[in-house]
């Protein structure tokens, strides 16, 4: 696709009103319609987004994903995940993280290549025991990865 933003496909996850289990693409005509090959039925929206990821991957051939959210869960998860999207084709993965002044661009990929591979997948088990958002902490983050750190 060309440089030209408007020639880049977006991919929006449904809503309650249009059915959270459906995925709408806006297309470079400018035209949104239900993409029926991204249709699934997690409940969890952080899901039905590694799911979309992984299906835009492998079937559509995409190798750049931007993902905006301002949860640190679907960070984890993208960092815990990259490697596997990148033996499907992912080249790139970034994330736009909060919003106004504060937003920020974070690249995911980068960050995932940096840690070691035994970090990246106990990432998602550290979260959770130092709070996320179905658990409450049990310690703090820092704690959980220095713990972790001793071990790798």
């Amino acid at each position: 696709t060309a440089n030209n933003s408007k020639s880049i496909p977006i991919y929006f996850g449904g809503s309650h009103k249009e059915g959270i289990f459906k995925c709408f693409v806006r297309k470079a005509d400018g035209i949104i319609e239900e993409d029926l090959s991204l249709f699934n039925e997690y409940e969890e929206a952080d899901n039905r987004l590694l799911y979309h990821i992984t299906q835009s991957v492998r079937n559509h051939g995409y190798n750049r994903v931007k993902v905006v959210t301002s949860d640190t869960d679907i960070f984890i998860n993208l960092v815990h995940h990259y490697h596997n999207w990148q033996v499907l084709g992912l080249k790139e993965l970034s994330l736009t993280y909060g919003s106004g002044s504060n937003q920020r661009i974070i690249r995911v990929d980068r960050i995932a290549d940096t840690l070691p591979s035994q970090l990246s997948l106990i990432l998602p088990t550290l979260h959770a025991l130092s709070g996320c958002d179905s658990t409450s902490k049990i310690c703090t983050k820092l704690t959980a990865l220095k713990s972790a750190c001793t071990d790798i």
